[in-house]
């Protein structure tokens, strides 16, 4: 009777491992962003090899005390229990695989899409100041903002360009000095980059720029 009962203990317990490895691992694509299921398998696999261990060395204590029956017992549950693990596990990282493998195709598809239509929104943004740019020429603050964009696509030389064409139309614009200062900044021209800021500093000292840099005020 003890010997049944130890076996429904040790059955038990595996089912409850069996659950928590399935609970963590199936169906859970929506957690990958937070963790690595990788990791967590090997985690899982971990706990389930400190678990066999445990039962195998309680089967050699019990063999050690004379209780033959009991480590019998314990010794024949323990290896019913490799196999419903290993087939588990086995079962659990293929699904696992597979979710994953889903979750990164559209992963992959949703970021492809995106990029796409934010190209769209740039590209039709662009047309739209070229438009008004070309019907009206002086239009410095147009210019200052094609720059900007030009600057978020890596075109740092091509937006210096445009701050040089708003800053030609009007020298006093804030914004195109400050911004002409800082793709310069990103060029490694120093020099050239404080002396604009200077400039942008001293055409509003109230700006939070100006007051972040009090040293472009002297």
């Amino acid at each position: 009777m003890r010997t049944k009962y130890i076996n429904i203990i040790i059955l038990t317990l595996t089912g409850l491992i069996c659950l928590g490895v399935g609970f963590m691992f199936l169906d859970n694509s929506d957690r990958h962003e937070w963790f690595s299921v990788s990791i967590l398998f090997l985690y899982s696999v971990g706990l389930v090899v400190l678990y066999l261990t445990a039962l195998t060395i309680i089967g050699f204590v019990t063999r050690f005390l004379k209780m033959t029956d009991t480590s019998k017992s314990i010794f024949k549950t323990t290896g019913l229990s490799f196999l419903i693990i290993l087939a588990f596990m086995i079962f659990t990282n293929y699904s696992m695989n597979r979710d994953f493998n889903i979750w990164k195709a559209q992963t992959e598809k949703d970021s492809i899409q995106a990029e796409k239509l934010e190209q769209e929104k740039y590209t039709l943004k662009m047309d739209s100041l070229n438009e008004v740019i070309e019907k009206l020429p002086d239009n410095y603050e147009a210019i200052v903002e094609r720059g900007l964009m030009k600057r978020q696509k890596g075109q740092y030389e091509a937006s210096i360009i445009d701050y040089k064409k708003a800053l030609n139309i009007n020298p006093d614009n804030f914004k195109a000095n400050l911004e002409m200062g800082y793709s310069l900044g990103l060029l490694d021209r120093k020099e050239e980059q404080d002396s604009f800021y200077r400039v942008a500093a001293r055409l509003d000292t109230s700006s939070y720029f100006a007051k972040k840099h009090p040293e472009y005020l002297k």
